[in-house]
């Protein structure tokens, strides 16, 4: 008797579709990021159980801004990073929890970077949660959002232990573009425009640009033509009033300093002359993500333009805001500032790469018969994971069992200053090859 073997492979693809279900691929997801955040999580665990200094190494540089402010905010009662200097250029939400874990651990730094991982393990889980809600908002449960949930969640669980602002920038942003997503601007209530008054007023507050892309959903609300000036002005209205924190932090910026913006704002501001940045998108190739949006926001973007039948109107417009908006961000950053762009600016990025590669993969596979689907989906899922953790897995080893200082980093630097301060008391400055 001849087997067909085609047949075969066909029976078996089948009773492999029935198998597995969306439910296995959405545990899986879960597994996977989970196991993400613990890696993240590890290399500072490993080194606070080993009684190794190497934790200090895990936070950016940055971040000791707000440490050390904060300790002296909470020590000496003055806003201050050198004892000396009165400052207040910090974004304000993050630096009330890096307050706050410091009043909790009373002094100790070991207790202080145990509640660190905590609220960075915390912010990557629900970064998590926010993407996969958004991506099946946007797609329904197709196969593919859960390898671009997997690509956005590890890449935002490496960001958010950088111990910058944007710990608490990134699950807000989501939850924003979430909130959107339930409700269309256009058909708020009194009630649902003051809770997203007070949710983007704590977005802008844990990163203050952030006000751009609050602004850019102002905007298309104002410009929509199905509301009259009344119900506009009913939604202004009521935004604005719940976002009430916003006018105590201005109002006592100004009262403190004699500016309404914080002095690093005002120091990144200064420029001779006011350029339009398009140079910044070449910029974007400097980071993984980055070059990764290079190549895909435009083609999505295009995409979602022109998809009128596959989306809804106001789906489709928030999916272009969403994904315009790292482009937009990014100019608008350089035509008014000549500061360097550190990488935790592209905070949208990892998301709305995630949205463009769904975007394609959505028109590309729409017309795929659904028993292939779970298996496109298993095996997508399983390549994402073995492509990103293998360097993940050789960076997470690197950092803790075979971590040692780099001779040029600035972890080995300090570590010369301490040294020296040690044996010679006073206060210090130091000056750079740039200065």
């Amino acid at each position: 008797m001849k087997i067909d073997a085609t047949r075969i492979y066909y029976c078996i693809f089948v009773i492999m579709s029935k198998k597995l279900s969306k439910d296995y691929l959405s545990t899986a997801t879960l597994v996977i990021c989970l196991f993400a955040i613990f890696l993240s999580a590890f290399r500072i665990i490993y080194h606070l159980l080993t009684q190794s200094n190497g934790y200090l190494t895990v936070p950016q540089d940055d971040f000791y801004y707000y440490f050390i402010t904060a300790k002296n905010i909470l020590h000496y009662g003055k806003s201050s990073f050198d004892g000396i200097t009165i400052t207040n250029g910090f974004h304000p939400l993050w630096m009330v929890i890096v307050l706050s874990m410091e009043a909790l651990s009373f002094g100790s730094d070991f207790f202080f970077f145990i509640e660190y991982t905590l609220i960075c393990s915390l912010s990557c889980f629900f970064t998590y949660k926010l993407i996969l809600a958004i991506l099946r908002k946007s797609f329904s449960k197709s196969w593919f959002i859960y390898c671009t949930t997997i690509l956005a969640s590890v890449s935002y669980s490496w960001m958010i232990f950088w111990g910058m602002e944007i710990t608490l920038t990134i699950p807000l942003y989501l939850y924003v573009i979430n909130k959107i997503q339930n409700y269309d601007p256009r058909l708020f209530s009194k009630k649902e425009a003051l809770q997203f008054g007070f949710i983007s007023s704590l977005l802008i507050l844990s990163r203050l640009d952030s006000i751009t892309f609050v602004g850019l959903i102002l905007i298309y609300f104002l410009l929509t033509k199905q509301n009259s000036l009344k119900e506009k002005w009913n939604f202004i209205s009521s935004f604005i009033l719940g976002g009430f924190l916003l006018g105590i932090y201005f109002a006592g910026n100004y009262l403190f300093s004699g500016s309404f913006l914080p002095f690093s704002a005002q120091a990144k501001g200064l420029k001779d002359t006011t350029t339009i940045g398009f140079p910044v998108l070449m910029e974007m190739k400097g980071s993984r993500d980055g070059a990764i949006a290079f190549y895909l926001l435009p083609i999505a973007f295009l995409l979602v333009t022109f998809m009128r039948k596959l989306f809804s109107q106001s789906k489709r417009h928030l999916l272009i805001l969403v994904l315009a908006f790292p482009i937009l961000y990014l100019i608008i950053f350089r035509t008014f500032s000549d500061w360097y762009l550190f990488a935790w600016y592209g905070f949208s990025i990892p998301i709305a790469n995630s949205i463009a590669l769904s975007s394609i993969l959505f028109l590309a596979f729409r017309k795929i018969p659904s028993r292939f689907s779970t298996i496109l989906g298993t095996l997508s899922t399983l390549a994402i994971s073995i492509l990103l953790f293998m360097p993940l897995l050789i960076r997470t080893m690197e950092g803790t069992v075979t971590w040692k200082p780099h001779p040029g980093s600035i972890y080995a630097h300090a570590k010369k200053i301490k040294e020296f301060t040690d044996t010679h008391p006073g206060l210090y400055a130091w000056e750079t090859e740039q200065a």
